[in-house]
């Protein structure tokens, strides 16, 4: 009988399996070749998928091998996200869909990435930087403000109205640099900008 860290391994072998992964989809992440996975299929008697599946699908699975080297060395999701350019949200999308286990525990994650973090700056869910300004008027319900609207208003001197929008020129959510920020009036002003760069 499989002692309970083994049983553990092959537990996540099988629901993988079940899933339809391939032993080499398994392998990939698991950092074992498909030979070992189909002799560990043939030794546990386990459901499995012996197709190969797309490109897209393949490359999937080399991002997932890669979050979870990331995650082994005690990275956080927020800390793999910003090296591979995914928000926390997405990384812990491929900790579910690919049974990694996460890097630190929200309780030890360090400075920023702590939920009892008590200021300073990191990064939201949706990719962008937030810095802890506990007295602005336009803070979120545990005061953050988005670093580039900070940056905005050191510019024009003034604090944003809620309905203006800041737009990353290059695109890239965490370069607030100042010639990097554009000021919209509203929503509707930034989509109309997006999408006539979209016709050109």
């Amino acid at each position: 009988m499989p002692k309970p860290k083994d049983e553990e391994y092959i537990n996540r072998i099988r629901k993988m399996s079940e899933e339809g992964m391939t032993s080499y989809e398994i392998g990939a992440v698991l950092g074992k070749t498909p030979a070992t996975i189909r002799q560990l299929w043939k030794n546990y008697g386990m459901i499995h998928n012996t197709s190969f599946k797309s490109k897209k699908d393949q490359r999937d699975l080399e991002k997932a091998a890669l979050i979870e080297k990331m995650a082994v060395k005690g990275l956080s999701s927020a800390e793999i996200g910003e090296a591979i350019g995914l928000t926390p949200t997405g990384v812990r999308s491929y900790f579910r869909r690919y049974g990694i286990k996460a890097g630190r525990a929200r309780g030890s994650q360090p400075g920023s990435y702590n939920t009892n973090w008590k200021g300073g700056r990191r990064i939201n869910d949706g990719g962008y930087y937030e810095v802890a300004v506990k007295e602005h008027p336009h803070k979120n319900n545990c005061g953050y403000v988005r670093e580039h609207r900070l940056v905005m208003e050191q510019i024009i001197g003034r604090y944003l109205k809620p309905e203006e929008t800041v737009h990353h020129i290059d695109g890239n959510r965490l370069n607030n640099a100042p010639e990097n920020l554009m000021l919209f009036e509203s929503k509707s002003a930034h989509r109309k900008h997006h999408a006539d760069m979209n016709r050109h």
